[in-house]
């Protein structure tokens, strides 16, 4: 199933292959099922959902570095307010940069946007300004430039959010 789930998100059909994730995990709980799950709900705008099953995902496993962070940057930049929580954000983000020993660009801007969302903005500019050098010494500058984007974010003193998800036309 987790193949033909796979299988199906190449496809387009990511709801079918969320359905087949679904009767999977009701079958048989499966660590890679659930990070696949929670995965395709991100990327179908399924926020509340995700959080869900990230949540699931991390107590079962807890030292799993990327849905530690997968989970912190839904918490902290979500578009729905119902799902944003910046003290769980900054728990989880923490949590995944310590596994990697703060050197993942892309973790530790995660801890700032966490930061920024739990109102500790002098962290958050800190930490941000950590991950864009992180970001410039691997040779990432697109990456350390859309991090000065948040970074002037949080020295504004707010919060990043990802923009609400569209609803694709049909024909699009």
């Amino acid at each position: 199933r987790r193949s033909y789930a796979s299988a199906l998100a190449e496809q387009g059909k990511k709801d079918e292959a969320v359905r087949q994730l679904r009767e999977l995990l009701q079958l048989k709980p499966d660590t890679e099922a659930r990070s696949q799950l929670a995965t395709l709900l991100f990327q179908t705008g399924k926020f509340g959902d995700a959080v869900s099953e990230y949540r699931l995902l991390v107590a079962a496993k807890s030292d799993q570095p990327e849905a530690l962070n997968n989970l912190a940057w839904l918490l902290a930049t979500s578009p729905d307010s119902a799902v944003r929580n910046g003290t769980d954000a900054v728990r989880f983000a923490e949590q995944g940069c310590r596994l990697t020993g703060y050197q993942r660009a892309p973790m530790v801007a995660t801890l700032a946007a966490a930061y920024a969302e739990a109102g500790r903005f002098t962290e958050a500019v800190a930490t941000a300004q950590r991950a864009i050098a992180l970001a410039r010494t691997g040779g990432d500058t697109r990456f350390a430039g859309m991090v000065e984007q948040l970074l002037r974010l949080y020295q504004a003193g707010r919060p990043y959010h990802m923009p609400a998800p569209t609803a694709e036309r049909p024909g699009s």
